[in-house]
């Protein structure tokens, strides 16, 4: 939607990323919680959140950057992004298998 440098195809991008950005952040909390115990949750949820914030937010800019000097294009940003979006779906079906 980026490509079509249409200021309401990026809008709506913004908006339906938003919807699903909410339906992530919803039940995280629960699903960190589940995975300590109580003397360490506040650590591990912390640590664990943290981590992957520099990890997943940090690098996500400067690997964007990357691949668009490299390519002009944005679809290789769109299958990066596909790629870590596959990553992360298989860790969270990995660890709700083990808090069940």
């Amino acid at each position: 939607m980026i490509n079509t440098k249409s200021s309401a195809f990026i809008l709506l991008a913004l908006l339906v990323t938003a919807v699903f950005m909410g339906a992530v952040y919803g039940p995280i909390a629960a699903l960190f919680s589940g995975l300590f115990k109580a003397e360490v949750r506040y650590s591990g949820a912390s640590l664990g959140y943290q981590v992957g914030s520099i990890l997943g937010g940090g690098i996500a800019p400067t690997v964007a950057t990357a691949l668009y000097a490299s390519y002009s294009s944005t679809t290789p940003i769109g299958l990066y992004l596909t790629g870590v979006t596959s990553l992360s779906l298989a860790c969270v079906w990995v660890v709700t298998r083990k808090t069940d």
